[in-house]
């Protein structure tokens, strides 16, 4: 035990002592890892909280946040997600937000820029922390991960041009690097000071309300701004940009810039940039639509894919140090023009490199930087696009323009359009041209005059009229040109109405007086020296057809497949020969005309057309519509290419006549000269052609002739044609022209032989000659007809016709012939002649026939007080008619009933006068009066008739009017036969009212047209005597029959034929009585007298009936046969001393059986008193009583003979009318009494007729 103590002891030293180092240790590590760990978060969170403090102080209109700084050793500070919030956004909104205002509407709550981190690379001193300084002296800072939200604010302002200018925390950095960068732009739409959307270029349609759906984003992988200078503290120096990366809008895009410093100002800028596949479509200019002044035409589609290069000079031109990368570019000096035309009127222009080292800014303005350096500023540039590929398609365009490739370069003092191509359809079109140029930036406040560098661009100005002004933000450019001059051709370009709408002014009003249409090569070059100043263009060309078709404005017929040279140059188009086809016939055409640059331009209005053909062009609507010139309408105001002005004289002239066929243009020429005076000859000739004048539309075919035309006059010259049958025509005729249209003259005639009479005819004739045409009713073929058509002025049209027939020179098939709507009876026409002038109709010597009928006649046919026809035929002599089934047809029905009841046989002579006049229609009857002379030739009523020997003349006057038929005349039948007895001198009048015909006494007493009564005139118009006498009670019918007198009165139905007669006879003597009846015995004398009254119906025997008394006095009778027999019977002697001498009679008539109702007889000795029949087979059956004549002795001594009627015999006669049987009865012993009484009786009971002489 005692021994282990002190062991214990020595080792409790050692121990602590190893503690102690291990704790000392443990301290010391503690203190590395804490100054290893905590320190540099310290030295971080203190100047991040420094860094973000200054940032607050400068932008105090934003939010400014950092996420995390640290330092890092041997490099420097890490700061970690900067970002930049707006406190306030006071921007005026829309009445409707785009989906990006939409989402930038949000900034208040969100960061619009955002740095994930950034790396500030610099030499760190403690001890100024100590200080509060900044202890980083920085040597590069490398900035990752920007993200940027920017918009064009609808104010014209930027957002995020609250954070510029840049804070100064120190010294300039010398070198500042950007990595992944991403920068989103979007447009928001332009407003107008009361705060609506303002209208993009003058485009109705309202944009703002639509936008793309995305901003523009611009992706730059590296950003390199490089600031140089040799010591620190001085403020001169040079910064450099160096960008790369690429966009929504490009593919790689390089960008460098240099900038030369003076006093912290920039006075001298150099940059280049090159952006390859730079992509321009109607989508980048909807996003800036309201901001450009003008945008695209509507529906307009474009899509433009290039290269682009742009290097650029701004600033003190005589400053040093210029990046060697853009020194190669200002090689060779670029000139500015100062004074002339090419300088801006009242403009100093930016003056040049060269300007800049000889001497200064004279005049400018800019006297501050003058008076500081002696030097002036500059402002130069190059753009250089090349396009690879484009494409650009407007409905105005027949087709879009397509592969689109070339280079266009610009300079302040040039643009340059070097050699480009597209396709256009199946067109390949090339295009280069030059403009000189000027270019100023009008700024809206004064710069300061210290300011070199801003003064260069910005100087106020006040653009000319001839210049171009452009609003970018407050600010103009002011762009001016000059000397444009533009050359485009193109090969198998098909032109058409499609391109006219794109056409400059004077192009389209050359296109409109042609209207050219087809395939085309062209080289054009266009010169204007001031564009802007409206000044008119220059034009120079050389077309060449391929096929083209044209329609010249002047005469436009579409001529096609038009090939040849067309040159255009000082105004005129000009064409030696082209060639083409006109209706499928092969055409030549040269032509020099004016072309007129605007309307208000004067040149020469001399020009010349020359057209021919090769054969002939069918005549159609598209060769007549020619006639008229075309005029073009106002550029700008076309709607439909052209205007038509109505139909010329002319046209309107040729379209009356209805031409087809074809027409051969030996030549049409049309020439200006310088005065104005315009002169046309067309020399045409017709082939096979039809014609149908609208005045007189007879058709007519195979019409061959010539046409001159000769300013205002046109001739037709030796037109020959056939109509539908064999007609032959000839035709000549002129027209002359007037702008008077009391000056117009119109003179035609054709000539036609063997003309028919059909319905082409007819309807040819003037409306006013067609009742004429209805009213005669011609057919046939007629020999010639003479037409001659005349109008002078605006005065209605005169029509002169002659048509002459001589058919009995020739024998033709088709008889020219007439049927009369007054009486529709066919008539041939032999010969004879009708003229029609002065609106009457006049026909001479008229002859036709119908059969055996005749006519010959004169009239005239003219338009009474009324207005209607009034055709009026004077028969002549020698004119005669049949009464034939036809001609009774003809008749009026009131006549015609008559006449088939009369029955009316043999040929009439006919003559006087007859007048008809017209309907005003079709459906009306004419009106017809006449005042005839019938002749009666030997005619007989029917066939085998009782009546015949008809000789005489019936005088009628009438009138018909519809219905109502009138008429009235004389009878002068000088000789007829009735039933084998002949009466001569019939006179007497007679009438008819309507249907009812009144003869003799019955007779109206009146005239039959007129109505006038004929009462106390000496002479009747009919040429009788008066028939009435003073009481105005009409005479009889009278006449001469068996020397007697015969009177006849009654009224006949002519409907019917019922009538109603009166007849009776006085002083017929006896023998020529029995001399008519074949008796021929000498000696007989004797009078007879009659007194009848017959009804019944003309033509119907069986319906004859009537009554009537007869009478013979101081007759000797006794030596006729019958009288012998009786006398013979009566056993007397027939002497002169027991002759009949009187004997009377009471009739009635049935049929054709006569009753005798009294049949008495008597003489000195015996009378007969008796009755019976004699029927139509004439049968007699009489029965006669003897008794004492009343004139005997004893009859007068012993009363009861005188008193008493006493039959002694009856006597009764029977059998045929030749050959009767008579027998006697007597009562007995009477005849031996009247033996021994009367002596001379013969003793024999029965007559001895063999005895009888016949």
């Amino acid at each position: 035990m005692t021994s282990s103590v002190p062991d214990t002891q020595s080792a409790r030293p050692r121990r602590s002592r190893f503690q102690s180092m291990a704790v000392l240790v443990m301290v010391c590590l503690a203190i590395v890892f804490v100054a290893r760990t905590i320190g540099p978060q310290t030295l971080g969170e203190q100047a991040r909280r420094m860094f973000e403090r200054q940032l607050a102080e400068h932008y105090t209109q934003w939010d400014v946040s950092i996420g995390r700084g640290v330092y890092l050793p041997g490099v420097g500070f890490q700061f970690e997600r900067i970002a930049f919030a707006p406190l306030s956004d006071e921007r005026p909104r829309t009445s409707q937000q785009s989906i990006t205002g939409a989402i930038l509407s949000g900034w208040k709550r969100s960061p619009v820029v955002v740095l994930d981190s950034m790396t500030v690379i610099a030499d760190i001193d403690a001890k100024k922390l100590l200080d509060k300084r900044s202890p980083m002296t920085t040597r590069q800072v490398v900035i990752e991960g920007v993200h940027a939200d920017m918009r064009l604010e609808s104010d014209g302002t930027v957002s995020l041009k609250g954070l510029l200018p840049l804070p100064k925390l120190g010294p300039v950095c010398p070198r500042i690097d950007l990595r992944d960068v991403i920068l989103n732009v979007a447009v928001e739409a332009k407003l107008s000071n009361d705060g609506s959307v303002v209208r993009a270029g003058g485009v109705d349609d309202v944009v703002g309300t639509s936008e793309p759906e995305r901003p523009i984003q611009f992706r730059w992988s590296e950003i390199v701004i490089e600031n140089l200078s040799e010591v620190a503290a001085v403020r001169d120096g040079e910064r450099k940009f160096t960008i790369q990366g690429d966009s929504d809008l490009c593919g790689r895009c390089e960008v460098n810039v240099s900038q030369v410093l003076r006093d912290e100002e920039v006075i001298r800028t150099v940059a280049s940039a090159n952006v390859a596949s730079l992509r321009l479509n109607n989508s980048v200019v909807d996003r800036f639509r309201t901001w450009l002044p003008k945008g695209p035409p509507a529906g307009a589609r474009f899509d433009v894919l290039g290269d682009l290069s742009i290097t650029f000079e701004m600033g003190d031109a005589g400053a040093s140090q210029v990046p060697a990368a853009t020194q190669s570019v200002y090689a060779a000096p670029v000139s500015h023009p100062t004074n002339g035309v090419n300088a801006l009127p009242g403009v100093n222009p930016v003056p040049s490199v060269n300007a800049v080292k000889n001497g200064g800014l004279s005049g400018s303005g800019l006297t501050g930087a003058a008076n500081r350096g002696g030097n002036t500023g500059t402002f130069d540039y190059v753009i250089d696009y090349v396009v690879r590929n484009g494409r650009y398609t407007d409905r105005r365009l027949p087709s879009p323009i397509e592969d689109c490739s070339g280079r266009v370069k610009i300079t302040p003092t040039k643009i340059e359009l070097f050699p480009m191509q597209a396709t256009l359809g199946q067109a390949l079109v090339r295009a280069q041209g030059t403009a000189e140029m000027q270019v100023a930036l009008n700024a809206p406040e004064p710069i300061r005059s210290a300011s070199v560098y801003t003064a260069s661009y910005s100087t106020p100005i006040g653009p000319p009229d001839d210049a171009l002004t452009i609003p970018i933000c407050d600010s103009s450019l002011v762009a001016r040109l000059w000397n444009c001059d533009i050359t485009v051709s193109a090969e198998n370009l098909y032109l058409n109405e499609g391109f006219r709408p794109l056409m400059p002014e004077k192009t389209a009003l050359l296109f409109d007086r042609f209207q050219p249409s087809g395939q085309i090569d062209f080289v054009t070059r266009w010169f204007n020296p001031q564009p802007l100043a409206k000044k008119p263009w220059s034009v120079e060309a050389n077309v060449n057809c391929e096929g083209v078709g044209v329609q010249f404005d002047k005469f436009p017929y579409p001529v096609e497949s038009l090939t040849g040279l067309i040159r255009i140059s000082n105004g005129r188009v000009d064409s030696r020969r082209l060639t083409g086809n006109a209706g499928g016939r092969p055409i030549h055409c040269e032509f020099n005309v004016p072309m007129k640059l605007r309307p208000d331009d004067r040149v020469s209005p001399a020009k010349s057309v020359v057209i021919r053909s090769d054969g002939a062009i069918p005549i159609d609507s598209a060769l007549v519509s020619a006639l008229t010139p075309r005029e073009s309408s106002v550029a700008g105001d076309r709607t439909t290419g052209s205007a038509s002005t109505g139909e010329s004289k002319l046209e309107s002239f040729i379209r009356s006549l209805h031409p087809r066929g074809a027409i051969e243009l030996a030549s049409a020429s049309i020439q200006t000269d310088a005065a104005g005076v315009t002169s046309r000859q067309f020399d045409l000739r017709v082939i096979g052609g039809t014609l149908r004048y609208d005045q007189f539309a007879y058709p007519l075919y195979n019409v061959a002739g010539r046409v001159q035309v000769k300013d205002d006059l046109v001739r037709m010259i030796g037109f020959t044609a056939n109509n539908a049958g064999a007609a032959k025509i000839a035709c000549d005729g002129l027209y002359q022209m007037s702008s008077d249209p009391m000056a117009t003259e119109l003179n035609m005639r054709f000539r036609v032989a063997d003309i028919a009479m059909d319905h082409s005819l007819r309807v040819s004739l003037p409306e006013s000659s067609r009742n004429i045409w209805e009213a005669l009713s011609p057919a046939g073929t007629l020999d010639q007809l003479d037409v001659q058509i005349q109008r002078t002025g605006t005065r209605p049209i005169v029509l002169s016709l002659n048509a002459a027939h001589q058919s009995e020179l020739r024998a033709k098939p088709n008889i020219l012939s007439i049927r009369p709507k007054a009486v529709p009876y066919r008539l041939d026409i032999v010969s004879g002649s009708v003229d029609y002038s002065d609106g009457q109709v006049k026909i001479t010597n008229l002859r036709g026939r119908h059969d055996a009928s005749r006519l010959i006649a004169d009239g005239v046919c003219r338009p009474d007080s009324t207005g209607r026809w009034l055709l009026t035929l004077d028969l002549h002599s020698g004119c005669r008619l049949i009464p034939d089934e036809e001609l009774i047809a003809a008749l009026p029905e009131q006549m015609s009933w008559a006449m088939r009841g009369l029955d009316l046989r043999g040929p009439l002579g006919l003559r006087g006068v007859t007048n008809v006049l017209l309907p005003e229609s079709e459906l009306d009857s004419p009106a017809i009066d006449w005042d005839l002379a019938l002749q009666l030739e030997g005619n007989r009523i029917a066939d085998v008739g009782p009546v015949h020997s008809l000789r005489g003349e019936i005088m009628v006057r009438g009138v018909k009017d519809g219905e109502l038929l009138r008429a009235g005349g004389d009878l002068a039948i000088d000789s007829l036969h009735a039933y084998g007895f002949q009466v001569t001198s019939l006179r007497g009048p007679f009438s008819i009212l309507g249907d009812e015909l009144r003869l003799g006494t019955f007779s109206t007493g009146l005239d039959p047209i007129t109505g006038v009564p004929l009462i106390g005139t000496a002479e009747s118009r009919l040429g009788g005597a008066v028939n009435a006498d003073k009481s105005g009670r009409q005479a009889p019918i009278v006449g001469r029959m068996f020397e007697g007198q015969l009177n006849v009165s009654g009224i006949v139905a002519l409907s019917t034929g019922d009538f109603d007669v009166g007849a009776s006879m006085e002083n017929g003597q006896l023998a020529t009585i029995l001399a008519e009846m074949g008796q021929t015995r000498s000696g007989i004398t004797g009078r007879f007298d009659m007194n009848s009254r017959l009804d019944g119906r003309l033509g119907d025997s069986d319906l004859l009936k009537g009554s009537g008394t007869a009478r013979v006095s101081g007759a000797n009778m006794y030596e006729l046969p019958l009288l012998v027999q009786v006398l013979n019977l009566l056993r007397i002697t027939p002497t002169e001393d027991v002759a009949f001498t009187d004997g009377e009679t009471e009739f009635a008539i049935f049929g054709e059986d006569i009753n005798f109702n009294r049949l008495s007889m008597w003489g000195d000795l015996v009378a007969l008193d008796g009755s019976g029949t004699l029927s139509r087979l004439e049968h007699l059956d009489l029965s006669f009583n003897t008794k004492v004549s009343p004139q005997n002795l004893f009859s007068k001594v012993i009363s009861p003979l005188r008193d008493n009627s006493y039959t002694f015999w009856t006597i009764e006669v029977d059998g045929p009318l030749s050959a009767p049987t008579i027998q006697r009865h007597a009562l007995g012993g009477v005849s031996q009494t009247l033996e021994s009484w009367f002596p001379g009786m013969v003793r024999s009971t029965t007559a001895d007729t063999s005895a009888v002489n016949r």
